[in-house]
């Protein structure tokens, strides 16, 4: 189920991003002019489609398909070390709006290819934020 969250033109959109992550809730943009839904970026605060700036924040369920991915060998930060090679993927979220690059989980015995089906899940980064990974099944 969808809900909107007042907009709140004072904060920067990482932030409002964090709190509904924290929540366990994924938060895209929608356009109130043209509709359209996007994945947030903190640059871009007007829609992505017709450059309008009614968008609003809209809770997102959380599922979609995986659109591609890739494999990462290089351990680019410490705290990941010990977990490489990691895919990274973008996925297409059922609400229509496409992700920027994000971490994949893998269930045992899936297969990682494009198409499959993905569950945004919640964790803890090493610096405190809380990101969504995408755990494909």
């Amino acid at each position: 189920m969808n809900a909107e969250h007042p907009e709140r033109p004072d904060e920067d959109p990482w932030d409002v991003f964090q709190e509904g992550a924290r929540r366990g809730e994924l938060l895209l943009r929608e356009c109130g002019d043209c509709g359209a839904r996007s994945w947030p970026v903190p640059w871009m605060q007007r829609c992505h489609r017709c450059l309008g700036a009614d968008t609003r924040w809209l809770v997102a369920g959380g599922t979609g398909t995986l659109y591609t991915f890739a494999r990462i060998h290089q351990d680019y930060h410490p705290s990941i070390a010990d977990r490489t090679p990691y895919p990274i993927g973008i996925v297409d979220l059922a609400e229509g709006a496409r992700t920027g690059r994000v971490g994949l989980l893998v269930e045992p015995g899936a297969t990682l290819r494009a198409g499959s089906p993905v569950a945004a899940e919640f964790r803890e980064a090493p610096d405190g934020s809380t990101i969504p990974w995408f755990v494909v099944r």
